[in-house]
């Protein structure tokens, strides 16, 4: 796992999207616009999801993202840098446990991890992911790109 002060010394930040449904497309299309940042992952359970996920990022003129259906080997990807959450609410705190989990076994570079709104359904659940993420080091974050 890198240290807090590893992610200035990176030249490009790849994220893996976990999730590909709807949001995640929504992201992927503003992500154009973003520098020094590729989408280097794409995971869902379902592949189909993924690879239509990939080829749309694809066809906005960024390069295709690799494509898991095992969240653990996206997460193990050295290209991932950071995750991004886009999961359905309802799987949210596992999908957080297995990023905490991954960065605690030290087998990959994560420096980070965001979770697009809503953080979780509950605050006992919000809880419990905060304190997922103690102890392991990661840069971590709720994202809200569109406040009404």
């Amino acid at each position: 796992m890198r240290g807090d002060h590893d992610l200035i010394a990176l030249k490009r930040l790849g994220v893996g999207f976990i999730g590909a449904g709807f949001i995640a497309r929504f992201m992927a299309s503003s992500w154009t616009g973003v520098r020094d940042a590729e989408i280097a992952a794409v995971y869902s359970r379902g592949e189909r999801g993924a690879r239509s996920l990939a080829a749309y990022v694809e066809s906005l003129g960024m390069p295709r993202p690799r494509v898991y259906t095992d969240i653990h080997e996206m997460l193990a990807d050295r290209d991932v840098d950071a995750a991004w959450v886009m999961t359905p609410n309802h799987v949210r705190v596992e999908t957080v446990r297995a990023v905490a989990e991954e960065a605690r076994q030290g087998g990959n570079d994560l420096v980070g991890v965001a979770c697009e709104k809503p953080l979780a359904r509950t605050l006992d659940e919000a809880e419990e992911m905060m304190g997922l993420l103690d102890g392991t080091g990661l840069l971590h974050g709720y994202l809200e790109n569109q406040v009404f």
